[in-house]
């Protein structure tokens, strides 16, 4: 199971409205929103 395919998963639960897959979905999407932020900030792609 690649990355992209655990996002499909995990997309697929959120709409499904998976209360596992939400919460999964809330934490990655939190977890990354730093890294966007800095990402945009400084410029380059990851």
């Amino acid at each position: 199971m690649g990355s992209v395919d655990v996002l499909e998963w995990i997309r697929e639960g959120y709409l499904a409205g998976d209360p596992l897959r939400s919460a999964l979905f809330v934490g990655s999407a939190f977890l990354t929103m730093p890294l966007q932020l800095l990402e945009v900030i400084l410029g380059r792609p990851f």
